[in-house]
């Protein structure tokens, strides 16, 4: 039995369009897969500036209220100040010079140091435009304080770095202008015991660390530090800080430690988190 030649056009059209339907149903799912597969891959690279967030208060005190407002990120790169390493020899007319650079890479922070390690977690809220922010520190080994001024308290001992799309973000350098007071030492944690920060985020001030940038995901990463940070210039004439150490202190090498590494993409105009499998 012949088919005629507008049976077989006929047929020829029907499996073209059953094809074209396939192809297009198969193509969101491919997409999606090879979308998964990149985000598990990514990892940080490269050297981020560390930002801060919330401003410094004026007196150290009112820190703890301004904590509980939705706080913002900060673009002028920031940095602690330095500590005494291991091997210098003793104090100086009752004091200690220590040096510490800026780190080129995240992995030049260690994840535990001195027994104390932090752990971030963020969470998303019933408002899009407010993330959750949880930072768990905990010492197994000695007592963590941090460093508060009279004036001029940083809001947090935390700084946090940005990864768009796993490449690092770069923040504009910014000058400090202020004048501080006498600098202290405030107890957060025991030694066997922890501190938990919980804290509301803006998420446009994310939108604003990475603006231009258009990333598909974010990678973020916090920072620990006894001492207060102050603005630095990676980039610019900046040499390693400087900085004195009362005798009372000078046996203790301070903590500094970074957290682990969370994720967010952005979805429906939201960020969300991401869970990699392990």
């Amino acid at each position: 039995m012949r088919i005629s030649l507008p049976v077989k056009l006929g047929i020829f059209v029907i499996l073209l369009f059953a094809a074209v339907v396939a192809a297009c149903l198969s193509w969101k799912p491919l997409k999606e897969r090879r979308r998964q597969w990149k985000l598990h891959s990514l990892e940080p690279s490269g050297q981020p500036s560390w930002l801060a967030l919330g401003k410094e208060v004026y007196h150290a005190h009112k820190r703890f209220e301004a904590q509980k407002e939705i706080l913002s990120f900060y673009a002028p790169p920031r940095w602690f100040l330095a500590y005494p390493a291991y091997d210098v020899g003793g104090p100086e007319n009752g004091s200690l010079t220590g040096y510490l650079g800026f780190p080129e890479k995240i992995e030049d922070i260690p994840l535990k140091d001195q027994g104390v390690s932090l752990k971030l977690t963020i969470h998303e809220t019933q408002e899009s435009s407010v993330l959750q922010f949880k930072l768990k520190l905990k010492t197994t080994e000695r007592t963590v304080q941090r460093e508060a001024e009279h004036r001029w308290v940083n809001l947090l001992p935390l700084l946090f770095a940005f990864f768009a799309d796993g490449k690092a973000v770069k923040g504009k350098p910014g000058l400090i202008n202020r004048m501080g007071g006498i600098n202290r030492e405030e107890k957060l944690a025991d030694k066997g015991g922890h501190y938990i920060w919980d804290l509301k985020v803006d998420t446009k001030s994310i939108d604003n660390v990475v603006l231009g940038l258009n990333p598909e995901s974010l990678i973020i990463v916090a920072a620990f530090s006894e001492r207060q940070h102050e603005n630095y210039n990676e980039n610019g004439r900046n040499y390693p800080r400087k900085v004195v150490w009362f005798k009372r202190a000078w046996k203790i090498p301070q903590a500094l430690v970074r957290s682990n590494t969370v994720m967010l993409v952005k979805e429906n105009r939201r960020w969300i988190v991401f869970h990699k499998k392990k």
